[in-house]
Parts: C-alpha cells; structure tokens; sequence
C-alpha cells in the first residue's frame, strides 16, 4: 500500500494540470452557488466535503 500515496499525487497533479486557468465571473457565481446548494440541503455534503 506504499503506492498510494504516490498514485494520488500523481491524480491530483494531472486534475490540476488541466484545470482551467482562467474562469468567467459567471462560472465562479455559478460554482459557488452549486457548492452553497449543497452544503445547505444535502445531509451527505458533510461527507462529499470532506473527502475532497
């Protein structure tokens, strides 16, 4: 189980590598208020959350 450490850094730095770099105001309003929704109405975002 030694790799696994190194597996999810290896799955992190390619989530990050392909991110989009540059967002519209429209996405960061829209992203925050999908996030909001969740963590306001869904039992389970506590647990969605925290393993992020």
């Amino acid at each position: 189980m030694y790799w696994v450490p190194y597996l999810s850094l290896a799955i992190n730095l390619i989530v990050i590598w392909f991110m989009p770099k540059h967002l519209t105001n429209k996405e960061i309003y829209v992203s925050w208020a999908v996030i909001a929704y969740l963590l306001k109405y869904r039992r389970n975002a506590k647990f969605i959350f925290s393993a992020v």
